[in-house]
Parts: structure tokens; sequence; C-alpha cells
């Protein structure tokens, strides 16, 4: 299972540790900016346009957008 996965599968929990600072708040940010690149692809966009995208949508450089694709893509 990937980490984006897992996270989608946990969020509730997760997010219960992150108020109890067991865990970093930006996963919940790194998951949200995923989701906005997860959500371009099904559009039909291709893999560089849809990072493209998210990044303008979260004011992030693609170059952030390219590595929190592959952190989130990791197999957890």
């Amino acid at each position: 299972m990937d980490r984006f996965g897992y996270i989608n599968t946990n969020i509730e929990r997760i997010k219960k540790e992150i108020e109890l600072e067991i865990v970093p708040a930006f996963v919940i940010k790194n998951f949200a900016i995923y989701s906005r690149y997860v959500y371009y692809r099904k559009q039909g966009y291709n893999k560089t346009t849809s990072a493209l995208y998210a990044g303008d949508d979260y004011k992030i450089s693609d170059k952030q957008v390219f590595r929190i694709i592959k952190l989130m893509e990791k197999e957890v």
C-alpha cells in the first residue's frame, strides 16, 4: 500500500495524531496537494500538467509537487 492509500484509509486517526503532535502537520498538506494532483490526472491531464496545476493551486513550485508525488507514491 502506498502512503496516499494509507493516509486515505486512516485519515481520522492521523488527524488525531496530528493534534497530539505525534505526526507532523505537513502530512495533511501533502495529502491535500497529492489529492489535487490525482484530481487533475483523472480529468485527463498528463503528469506534468497535473503537477503544474496542483502547484498553482497551492502556490508551490513544480519541484515541490514532484517531491510530494514521489513521497506519496512510496510503499509504506
